[in-house]
């Protein structure tokens, strides 16, 4: 007599979960910070070409309102680019996308007194070497032009600091080391505020050195708060003394 044996039924092949999508890299790509630079270079090429054409040739004649929309539009579009490739392209916060960290109070108060010492010194160094035929002293001595600077003077600081320290920095410290990087931001820092200060040269190696002072702290602190309070302060207190200087007729 046969056996029964009851058939076991074979269990259906479960196919494996789906992996999770790659993690997006922590730090900005050195292609990024390529194609950010090569953007922001070609619209600041088409801009001062505009500004060129609409003053006829000569930048020195380039009047305040002119000068104020193609700055106020460079800086735009340097803070969109800026964001696009630290925070949107990496899926990252603006806190966490250009280290906007909180400090120590140590920290703040070496923030305040660096952009508070290094306008002091730059003030005293115009005032006894100084010309006052830069192409911005021209342009701060039309009212027109001192009404339309105040804004760009004030939240100037805060989009250079994300685009240098923010964005440039962290990259090339990445890429060259701490040295290399300290080194090419202070000097590209420097490099593009030379037209602003053309004919009266002796406020160069201040913006420099300040540079330098503000790429420190962006490096010892791992946060872009003590830069930006820092340059922030040194931005103030020099538009401050233009208006003392205005006011008592200097």
């Amino acid at each position: 007599m046969e056996e029964h044996v009851e058939a076991v039924p074979v269990p259906e092949a479960v196919p494996p979960p789906p992996l999770p999508p790659p993690s997006p890299p922590r730090s900005v790509r050195g292609r990024d910070l390529l194609m950010g630079v090569g953007i922001l270079w070609a619209v600041e090429l088409l801009l001062g070409l505009g500004l060129v054409g609409i003053v006829g040739g000569h930048v020195e004649n380039a009047g305040p309102v002119a000068v104020f929309a193609c700055t106020a539009l460079g800086l735009g579009i340097t803070a969109l680019v800026s964001w696009h490739f630290v925070c949107r392209k990496y899926g990252r916060t603006l806190v966490d996308g250009f280290a906007i960290r909180p400090v120590g109070r140590r920290t703040a108060v070496i923030s305040v007194l660096t952009g508070l010492g290094g306008a002091v010194v730059g003030v005293g160094l115009l005032i006894l070497f100084g010309t006052g035929k830069s192409f911005m002293d021209r342009l701060m001595a039309d009212p027109t032009g001192f009404a339309l600077m105040m804004p760009l003077v004030l939240s100037g600081p805060i989009i250079e600091e994300t685009y240098y320290r923010g964005f440039l920095f962290p990259v090339l410290r990445k890429k060259l080391g701490a040295g290399a990087a300290l080194f090419l931001v202070t000097v590209w820092f420097g490099a593009s505020h030379a037209v602003q200060v053309a004919g009266d040269w002796v406020a160069l190696p201040v913006i420099v050195a300040m540079g330098l002072v503000w790429t420190l702290l962006r490096h010892r602190s791992e946060s872009l708060v003590p830069s930006m309070v820092s340059h922030w302060t040194y931005n103030a207190v020099l538009f401050a003394v233009s208006i003392v200087w205005r006011i008592a007729g200097g």
